[in-house]
Formats: structure tokens, sequence, C-alpha cells
């Protein structure tokens, strides 16, 4: 599962996905993250870019041993990639990135969990397909 939260700053993807893609992690980086529950805890690996929706972008993701989700994208990311939320009339919701290499580029993106995840060149990826104009 991916999760979009807006009340998080930064990226973060579980540690067991990395290990099963044989992600790419930085050791040398090191942030402390405050925690729902206002516990502190300090994060020491991160990938350096991400690909979401065939849009690659730089973007610090911390891992974390547990959680109950795979990536979770704070607002950070979502203001990069100027994201926007499409609800659909059967409730499921689709959100619309743009390419920050491309600005003329948006990409929709369905938000629920898919099978088709992949790792591309040390990158997760998660699919979406281009907006037709």
């Amino acid at each position: 599962m991916r999760l979009l939260d807006e009340g998080s700053e930064i990226v973060i993807v579980r540690e067991d996905l990395c290990d099963e893609l044989g992600l790419e992690v930085n050791k040398k980086r090191r942030i402390m993250m405050q925690t729902v529950n206002r516990e502190k805890k300090e994060l020491q690996e991160c990938m350096e870019y991400l690909e979401v929706g065939g849009v690659k972008i730089y973007a610090y993701a911390f891992v974390v041993q547990s959680a109950p989700y795979w990536l979770l994208l704070g607002r950070l990311w979502q203001k990069s990639v100027k994201l926007g939320k499409i609800e659909q009339a059967d409730g499921s919701m689709e959100v619309e990135i743009s390419d920050p290499g491309n600005e003329k580029r948006w990409v929709l993106v369905p938000t629920k969990e898919r099978v088709e995840d992949r790792l591309r060149n040390r990158m997760l990826v998660v699919r979406g397909k281009d907006r037709e104009e």
C-alpha cells in the first residue's frame, strides 16, 4: 500500500520493500523524525531518487523497519510534483502529478494497490499513465 500523507514532511519507504527490490540506500544521511505519537526516531538510510507514474524525481526517501504502508509520500514530494486529486463517482481516487523535468507532462496515478510495482535502475517504480490532453 502506498500512502499520501499531507501531514508528513518526508518520504518514507519500508525496509522490507527496499530489501525485496534491492534498492540502494545511502547510510550517510540522517534525519530525526517525530512520529504521530510524538516519539522521536533517527532514520539513517535513504534513497535519493523515486519514480512514481513514470515521473523520476530527486527526493530523499528514508527507510523504516516497519510501517503499515510500503511507501509514504509526504507533503514536500506532493508539492514538487504539483499533486492534484481526482475523485471518481465510484469512490475511487486518482492523483495527477507533473513531471518536474517537463512541466507540460502530467501523469494520472491510481491510488489503489497495484501488483506490477517494479524496480528499474535502482529506483522504486509505481505505474501510472500519461494524461490525455
